[in-house]
């Protein structure tokens, strides 16, 4: 690549591909569909854009003396502007993609903006520069001309050497793929578009990832809270419906309307905002008249189920869009509407509803069969979308740093926060160990001694220095397991600790400090508890940031049968040391009652379900599990409140009942099953428990198969 010597005219940029010229007219139309490259130093400058003459995405650049370059690139600018907008700095998402085979020299510089655009100062040229930049760093060439606007949701700043520059331009021309940040016209779809997929995927700080708005919560007409923040945005942004810029005051509002049935939400439609304003635009009409039916339908389950899966699906095609060299925002447009089409389909057709939920429903097992791999040695069984997203998650931290990183897992008891604390530690690749920390109830001299270690003869019984928990997990991750179990005397220490990462060992005048990812769990309500005074609210303040809540088992239902199978399959010690006998496996009535079942204690308890059954039955046994091998605690919270003894949570049969027995005729309770009567029905109708009333419908059953 030659450096010109002489003012820059189109004429200079003879391409190296089709060896045409283009002319200015050419040019200003290839920067306003497709971006300028301009990579400058205080002498020289490096222009670039697409060959608007070569049939293939062609990076056309060339290196100048910088003074050559003012008057084409005022002529250029104001010919952009004058017709078509106001260019601007645009580095997403070329921070976090920089797709070359080769190691090149760069730096970044990065800072999160509020407004749609904004400016940077000179000021911050060198802020976070690296050891080994050159002596001389006016060698050094720019992505951003300081003084110009700049639009996304962080602004990135790139300084390349000239032998880098070479190197990302015959990739950016042999691949197809964009190398460089780019001057594009700023646009409110795009932008608004743009954020939506860097604060969903691609902001890769976990910590910052929930530095969001507080989620949208919809009260629905069921009484349930519903987190459909992600949905709403994601929608919001499919109802963008002009190419034009829309007025910054328009944002999809949420009106919650009181009805009978109780609360429903409903978001004020962008495009009725501005149907006036474009409503001569056919393809406007068709979009609103498309919208108005999703946005009817936005509250139903399959919608917002389609809506959570069709985001990362998008966020995917919108990504490989971005990193080519032929993006155009009029791709982005009709990815978009694509979208918006296929959920009013979902909508109208049950057959493409279908079709619809299968696409997404593989694409989504994929992406979680993908997360799995990032911590091999923790196996997680479910099939629920609650935990697949958490999987999802976690997986993110094997891309960000989790030097000195707080995560807090929510939980009921046995809800398996350990397993989860274990896949945040394999999935961040941190060298050092897994260390686990059990708060309890422990005296507090012997709860620091175990946390941060002691000294030889710090108390009676110290006769070495012993290092603590902590300062084991160096590199590592410690699990502090039932935080909220602390005294508030042990809270304070507990805050000193993770405010400034250091620690005393007792009976040590020396302060220790580490390098660790800390994960915190509990089974309690802290905001509760801080209500209450017995847990502090600086030290929630300092911990409640990036938090993860584990779903209850009564809560993922569908995980029973698999969750069952597979505690079967791990405690069956004969079957284990000899796979040529006969799998055990349970009767659909037993599965049935463990469905039926809350659950208080999660997934340990129905661990120890399986454990007690393997227990009571002869080792040669392989017969199906059936409800008569269930134990009978299972069914004594199976009543509504009203039904039930609260001092023993077990049904009540009030002794005005006439039967207290169950009929002798089959028949009747078969009348009674087609009839739709619940096992828990029948045992109200006849003063009985329901574990007699599943052990003779079991019965029923075998009879008619013999």
């Amino acid at each position: 690549m030659e450096e010109a010597n002489k003012t820059v005219t189109p004429a200079s940029f003879v391409c190296e591909k089709c060896k045409g010229t283009p002319s200015m007219d050419q040019i200003v139309q290839s920067v306003a569909t497709y971006g300028l490259i301009s990579l400058i130093t205080d002498e020289k400058a490096w222009i670039g854009f697409n060959c608007p003459l070569c049939e293939q995405p062609w990076t056309n650049i060339k290196k100048f003396k910088r003074e050559e370059t003012t008057q084409f690139g005022l002529e250029l600018y104001n010919r952009i502007a004058s017709n078509l907008g106001t260019p601007v700095y645009h580095s997403f998402p070329y921070s976090v993609h920089l797709p070359v085979k080769e190691p090149v020299y760069v730096s970044r510089y990065m800072r999160e903006i509020e407004s749609p655009v904004d400016k940077l100062g000179e000021e911050i040229v060198y802020d976070g520069e690296p050891e080994e930049y050159p002596d001389d760093r006016r060698k050094l060439y720019s992505s951003y001309f300081f003084g110009l606007e700049a639009f996304g949701p962080e602004i990135a700043i790139w300084w390349y050497r000239d032998e880098d520059i070479e190197k990302l331009a015959a990739y950016e021309s042999d691949t197809g793929l964009r190398a460089f940040p780019r001057y594009r016209l700023y646009d409110n779809i795009y932008s608004a578009i743009d954020n939506f997929c860097w604060q969903n995927r691609l902001h890769l700080d976990y910590l910052k990832e929930l530095n969001l708005d507080w989620p949208i919560t919809y009260l629905l007409s069921y009484s349930t809270k519903k987190d459909l923040k992600k949905a709403f945005d994601f929608m919001h942004i499919l109802d963008m419906s002009h190419l034009q810029d829309i007025p910054e005051a328009i944002t999809g509002e949420i009106h919650l309307i009181q009805s009978s049935s109780g609360w429903s939400a409903l978001p004020r439609q962008t495009a009725d905002i501005i149907s006036d304003t474009y409503s001569t635009s056919n393809t406007v009409l068709d979009h609103e008249k498309i919208s108005s039916v999703v946005w009817a339908n936005f509250t139903k389950d399959y919608i917002q189920d389609l809506l959570k899966k069709f985001s990362e699906m998008f966020i995917d095609e919108y990504i490989a869009l971005s990193k080519r060299t032929d993006f155009t925002y009029r791709a982005v447009w009709q990815l978009k509407e694509k979208y918006l089409s296929d959920l009013k389909k979902a909508i109208e057709s049950r057959p493409e509803r279908q079709k619809l939920k299968q696409i997404a429903n593989e694409d989504h097992r994929l992406r979680v069969l993908k997360a799995e791999k990032c911590f091999p040695g923790v196996k997680i069984i479910s099939q629920n979308i609650e935990i697949d997203d958490l999987k999802i998650k976690i997986s993110k931290l094997s891309k960000v740093s989790t030097e000195r990183t707080i995560i807090l897992l929510l939980g009921e008891r046995g809800t398996g926060k350990g397993f989860f604390a274990k896949a945040i530690h394999e999935a961040s690749g941190r060298k050092g160990k897994f260390v686990k920390f059990d708060c309890g109830d422990k005296q507090e001299t012997l709860f620091k001694s175990e946390l941060f270690g002691h000294v030889k003869g710090a108390f009676t019984g110290a006769d070495r220095d012993r290092k603590g928990a902590i300062e084991k997990a160096e590199n590592g991750t410690i699990f502090i397991d039932e935080i909220g179990n602390l005294s508030l005397s042990l809270q304070a220490a507990m805050l000193g600790f993770l405010q400034d990462w250091e620690f005393q060992p007792v009976g040590s005048e020396k302060t220790k400090d580490v390098n660790a990812m800390v994960v915190l769990a509990t089974n309690m309500d802290l905001e509760a508890e801080i209500e209450n005074g017995n847990f502090r609210a600086d030290l929630h303040d300092r911990i409640r940031f990036v938090n993860r809540k584990i779903p209850p088992l009564r809560n993922r239902k569908d995980d029973i049968p698999i969750l069952f199978d597979h505690f079967i399959n791990k405690h069956d010690s004969q079957g284990n040391k000899d796979p040529s006998f006969e799998k055990i496996t349970a009767t659909s009535d037993c599965i049935k009652a463990l469905i039926d079942f809350d659950w208080p204690g999660n997934v340990r308890e129905l661990e120890g379900v399986v454990i007690g059954i393997f227990d009571n039955r002869e080792e040669e046994d392989r017969s199906p599990i059936d409800v008569s091998d269930l134990p009978d605690s299972l069914f004594s919270i199976s009543a509504s409140k009203d039904q039930v003894d609260p001092k023993s949570n077990k049904l009540s049969h009030p002794s005005k009942n006439k039967y207290n027995h169950l009929p002798k005729d089959d028949s009747i309770l078969i009348e009674h099953e087609q009839d739709g009567m619940k096992r828990k029905d029948v045992a109200q109708k006849y003063g009985v428990d329901q574990a007699t009333v599943i052990r003779r419908y079991s019965n029923i059953r075998k009879k008619a198969q013999i």
